[in-house]
């Protein structure tokens, strides 16, 4: 039950960050698996996947790493520690005219 727990708050931190960020999807996932989290590297991937079937993050890379120490601040926990998104291709009339970028109508 631990385990799904960790799953389900991950997923949802996971699934918010990205409908915020206006993500059509998520592509790589880094977590850091405590020592106390009951976790492998393997044993989360395979949890991963059945927890994100359906969402966003279905199908992102995920890079896992196991903490050893037990006596760590987060030693029960999986640490969310970056999210990589794909976010939709502005078209171009939506695309504002960043730093050396031209503004549309000028001549540079």
């Amino acid at each position: 039950m631990h385990e799904h727990a960790l799953m389900a708050d991950l997923t949802g931190k996971i699934q918010a960050t990205a409908v915020q960020a206006g993500a059509t999807r998520v592509t790589r996932v880094a977590v850091r698996l405590g020592a106390l989290s009951h976790f492998t590297v393997e044993h989360f991937n395979e949890h991963f996947v059945d927890a994100t079937r359906g969402t966003l993050a279905e199908g992102a890379e995920v890079v896992a790493t196991l903490e050893t120490e037990i006596g760590a601040q987060h030693a029960n926990d999986v640490l969310l520690e970056s999210i990589e998104l794909e976010l939709p291709e502005l078209p171009a009339a939506e695309r504002g005219s960043g730093p050396g970028t031209p503004a549309p109508g000028s001549s540079g």
